[in-house]
């Protein structure tokens, strides 16, 4: 009797025509949104600014700026296939990572009252 080794089964997997729309869609929505969100909370600070708003919104230009580069690696693994599942998954928590900051840090920014 022969063995077969089961391949995984995921959305992406099977339907990898699927991911590179899906990688172009999610960079538009969330990179334009992230930006959006940038540019109010710096338009936000006209009017006189705490401190700390500089830093965080610098931070958080950073972050999403440094989200596009490992986005397109995590395209890349996904890819590949289930051979670097673990690779995948560490790149891909790392992209959620740098995505929840910097839209915390904008957000914490947006909430700073004026000195």
């Amino acid at each position: 009797m022969a063995t077969r080794t089961r391949e995984p089964d995921s959305f992406l997997y099977r339907h990898r025509w699927l991911a590179v729309p899906a990688w172009v869609v999610g960079v538009v929505v969330v990179g334009g949104g992230g930006f959006l969100l940038l540019m109010g909370a710096y338009m936000a600070t006209a009017n006189g600014s705490h401190p700390l708003d500089g830093p965080l919104l610098s931070i958080a230009l950073y972050l999403l700026y440094a989200a596009l580069p490992v986005s397109l690696v995590h395209l890349v693994l996904v890819l590949v296939g289930h051979r670097v599942r673990i690779a995948s998954r560490i790149v891909g928590v790392l992209l959620l990572v740098l995505v929840v900051v910097a839209f915390g840090a904008i957000l914490t920014s947006a909430d700073l009252q004026p000195v």
